[in-house]
């Protein structure tokens, strides 16, 4: 088992850290740690230097140039002519040429582990004694029209006291994916081998090194792993179910098939899954298991998901399309919502009209968040009921909470799930991305951990930021890593200890609060353990550790430590407590279980909480007449 909870010597035992859909998109973002570009050791040049450098993704070299040209101007000969001069471009990067699987001339540049750890390590912000790592590989288009496209191995830093800014190892840029992928993972899988055996040394510290996962969608997966793609008969990757086809679909209608082992994956027992004569490399890295270390995936696997039930409900030619009236409901509903969507979520606008172009986070979101409340008013009864073995599994293995002992309801729901979609949607519907689903209880018994720490959110992120770092066609690779060495430069840390409370905004109209003979003052927002809280919709509903609702009216700190508070009793809150809650459902469980409850109406009298007593934020929606919390699911 590979426990990413598991205890070891360090300064910090726990080693876990929560990737979620809520915070992936801002988790190595570090807006609090603001910059100062005027501190009175630094140069002009210094501070403009570091200007750049933090909004390389922004700044055209052209108007930098210019800037630069201002400045001369202006008497600073100190700066030179050149933006690629001020930030030390290097014109001649070295890179390797690389067919691609279109045979396709292609070039590959290896940056290195080692490389991006000493960047994080050296400023000696981390201070356990054991490097866990998760790798992302995955494909991304650079341009809207060509098929250029560029194929990074990612890694990021795994810790549950620390958030860490992903780093590149290598990159391969080509018009489709790399051909050989010996030859693609060969200086990963080298250098892997000799962290993994003798550890790293840094500043005479010794840190033990562990890959714990390798996180990539299913036709990345197949790519690196020499498997049989998501369309192939014999394409699990958890057990040995043979796909049939139906409706020139293939389709995947057992559940009960012996699971896969590394031991069978090894040996090649079932080479019409395994077709290539040789294994993947990826298995020479001590320790890796490649079954259970390269997690059922559930951006992409609520991806499909959603859009593959979205598109039974809403598509003209589907024989289970929802009635007009139904769509108009579904419709009005979710195109409600977005005044209700909290800061954590990026994407807020849901027109299932356009369900095909909708990202992750959206889909994730109509899952877990808004499909138990809305589809109640949209879909017939049994097909709700359907939908919610879906949604509770989910928010139970997403939970942090309760992941890892709800595991088994979990899978529970999962399978009976699968294995009434041929009931409600026909017996072409169990394609792979449906079958999957009764597999990802697993991963979470695996890694002892919830579904959202090893998603793929953060390495999407991430690689999706190389668009704008790219102008103009001509070697976009080099662009690339010009740019993302530059932003290693920076003078914001890459690592950061995670702090209970940041980002502590007071109001600008100062406004006093006496209470229990300490003087407050008001607080615009502040961040409470990931949470953003407010005094305002959508920002201000959160759930107290005994249950109770509370609206938030008020959001106060001591005075003495306003100006860097430390202390979570320093924050006081100021609220209506709900005047009592219900069910929103009881199968296949009572609502309230996974975080769901239907609020009556809250207190007109406000009362004073300590932060400490808030157990999570939730989503709060007024649907048809009626409230109703969802609890954020880190949380939970």
């Amino acid at each position: 088992m590979n426990n990413i909870n598991a205890s070891d010597n360090g300064d910090d035992a726990d080693n876990s850290q929560e990737w979620n859909d809520q915070n992936a998109e801002n988790s190595f973002n570090f807006e609090n740690e603001e910059t100062n570009y005027c501190q009175n050791n630094e140069s002009f040049r210094d501070q403009i230097h570091q200007w750049v450098v933090d909004n390389i993704g922004n700044l055209p070299m052209t108007s930098v140039t210019s800037l630069l040209g201002i400045l001369r101007k202006a008497g600073h000969s100190e700066f030179p002519k050149l933006a690629h001069t001020l930030l030390g471009y290097k014109h001649a990067i070295k890179s390797k040429p690389m067919l691609s699987s279109k045979n396709g001339i292609g070039r590959y540049i290896y940056l290195g582990i080692l490389n991006g750890l000493l960047n994080r390590l050296t400023a000696g912000a981390y201070r356990d004694n054991k490097i866990e790592v998760f790798v992302h590989i995955d494909g991304a288009a650079l341009y809207n029209n060509t098929r250029g496209q560029v194929w990074p191995i990612v890694m990021t830093m795994y810790h549950k006291e620390y958030t860490c800014v992903p780093f590149s190892i290598a990159l391969f840029y080509g018009n489709s994916k790399p051909k050989n992928v010996d030859e693609f993972l060969k200086d990963f899988v080298e250098e892997a081998i000799d962290l993994t055996v003798n550890g790293i040394t840094v500043l005479e510290k010794h840190y033990q090194f562990k890959i714990l996962g390798i996180i990539a969608d299913g036709p990345a997966r197949a790519f690196i792993k020499c498997i049989k793609g998501p369309t192939g008969y014999f394409a699990c990757e958890r057990c040995t179910v043979p796909g049939v086809t139906e409706n020139k679909r293939r389709v995947y209608p057992e559940n009960h098939w012996p699971k896969r082992t590394k031991e069978s994956f090894t040996s090649r027992v079932d080479k019409q899954h395994q077709p290539r004569p040789h294994l993947t490399p990826i298995i020479q890295i001590p320790g890796l298991d490649p079954i259970h270390d390269f997690p059922q995936e559930v951006m992409h696997l609520f991806l499909n998901l959603v859009k593959n039930l979205m598109g039974k409900w809403i598509d003209a030619g589907s024989k289970y399309k929802l009635r007009n009236e139904q769509l108009t409901t579904f419709k009005t509903l979710m195109a409600d919502l977005t005044k209700y969507i909290p800061k954590e979520f990026q994407r807020k606008e849901f027109d299932i009209e356009e369900y095909k172009h909708w990202k992750a986070t959206q889909c994730s979101f109509l899952l877990l968040y808004a499909g138990p409340i809305v589809l109640q008013f949209v879909l017939p009864r049994d097909e709700y009921d359907h939908f919610l073995l879906v949604s509770v599994a989910y928010r139970l293995l997403c939970s942090s909470n309760m992941a890892v002992d709800c595991a088994d309801e979990a899978e529970r729901y999962l399978c009976k799930f699968v294995a009434l979609m041929p009931t409600f949607y026909g017996l072409d519907s169990q394609v792979l991305h449906i079958h999957s689903n009764i597999h990802t209880a697993d991963d979470v018994k695996y890694f002892q951990a919830p579904l959202s720490h090893y998603s793929a959110f953060w390495g999407e992120n991430f690689i999706g930021r190389f668009k704008s770092l790219i102008t103009g066609r001509a070697k976009p690779l080099q662009q690339i890593v010009n740019k993302i060495s530059i932003q290693e430069q920076s003078r914001k840390p890459l690592i950061l200890r995670k702090k209970s409370i940041s980002d502590c905004i007071l109001k600008r109209k100062r406004e006093i609060c006496r209470h229990e003979h300490r003087t407050l003052l008001r607080v615009h927002s502040v961040k409470y353990e990931d949470m953003t809280l407010t005094d305002c919709p959508p920002n201000n509903i959160v759930t107290l550790h005994d249950g109770r609702i509370i609206f938030i009216n008020r959001i106060y700190v001591n005075e003495e430590s306003a100006v860097d508070v430390q202390e979570v009793g320093d924050l006081i809150i100021k609220g209506f407590p709900d005047r009592g809650q219900l069910d929103s459902f009881t199968r296949p469980c009572p609502s309230a279980h996974v975080g769901i409850t239907q609020v009556k109406s809250f207190k007109t009298s406000a009362e004073f909480f300590n932060v400490k007593d808030i157990k999570n934020k939730s989503v709060f929606m007024k649907i048809n007449d009626r409230n109703y919390s969802v609890s954020l699911l880190h949380t939970v």
